[in-house]
């Protein structure tokens, strides 16, 4: 609080006071920010990125945008739980086919929009993006080719095997895969000998699957041959 003395020329006095607020710390741009993980997104996953400030901060006459290093945008994105005046401003990019792969990152802040602080209403500009923390240190890759099957092998012996016998496979893909439901892929073989349905596959690793074929009674072939997968 600020209190005033008045004294006239016959010593009478008059005290008054306010309370005020006095902002040390000037507001600005501290870091650029991500929601995600670091990991590879693909078509149709969104990517929230946030300005982060120092302070309350608003914007008015425009809405900004973030321009990413692929050349996309990511636009600004209201939620309830961050909004327009908070510190943290955020904006989302969602993947399509046709973007460009790669590590993502921010070059610039767009749009002809005035920055504001929310506890002042003093106008303020961005002067320091260069110089802040960004996508860099991070690993948000933009990855929209499906990934291939590198190799098809089965791993179980040559030889010869009888009705309850299991035949196991290998599937290694050529970059890592989060497969939700590995056991709905199926092999398929020359002439449909096998039953595909009964087929268990599970994930093993970050690129690997193992498939797992019990023999029936009603199978019977002298060479299998692995003509194709099915999911």
């Amino acid at each position: 609080s600020i209190i005033a003395t008045l004294k006239d020329y016959a010593e009478n006095s008059s005290t008054t006071s306010q309370s005020v607020m006095i902002e040390r710390a000037q507001i600005g741009l501290d870091s650029i920010t991500c929601e995600n993980y670091d990991g590879s997104y693909t078509v149709g996953q969104d990517i929230l990125i946030n300005l982060e400030f120092t302070k309350g901060a608003t914007f008015e006459a425009g809405t900004p945008s973030l321009k990413l290093n692929n050349g996309e945008y990511a636009l600004y994105y209201e939620t309830e739980n961050i909004k327009n005046g908070m510190s943290k401003i955020q904006f989302k990019y969602t993947i399509s086919a046709d973007d460009t792969n790669g590590l993502l990152d921010v070059v610039s802040i767009e749009g002809d929009c005035k920055w504001k602080d929310t506890n002042t209403d003093a106008y303020f500009s961005i002067d320091n993006f260069d110089k802040i923390p960004k996508l860099s240190a991070r690993k948000i890759k933009v990855d929209t080719i499906s990934p291939k099957i590198d190799k098809l092998d089965c791993i179980t012996a040559p030889g010869t095997y009888k009705e309850g016998s299991i035949l196991t496979f290998k599937i290694v893909f050529d970059e890592d895969v989060d497969i939700d439901n590995p056991n709905e892929i199926k092999l398929q073989f020359d002439g449909n000998i096998l039953n595909s349905d009964s087929f268990e596959t599970t994930q093993v690793g970050s690129n690997t699957l193992f498939s797992k074929y019990p023999i029936s009674s009603n199978d019977d072939t002298t060479s299998l041959k692995i003509t194709g997968i099915t999911n």
